[in-house]
């Protein structure tokens, strides 16, 4: 399997911008953020 880095890049910086499963910590440098806790009280 042939990966394109843009093509990588642009579904990570898309998936930030909209705060889903990832965060930016730095430069270049991103986290997975966690998965909510469902409350179920």
């Amino acid at each position: 399997m042939d990966l394109d880095r843009e093509s990588i890049v642009s579904a990570i910086t898309k998936k930030v911008k909209s705060g889903r499963m990832f965060e930016r910590v730095a430069p270049n440098t991103f986290t997975i953020l966690k998965k909510p806790e469902e409350n179920t009280s």
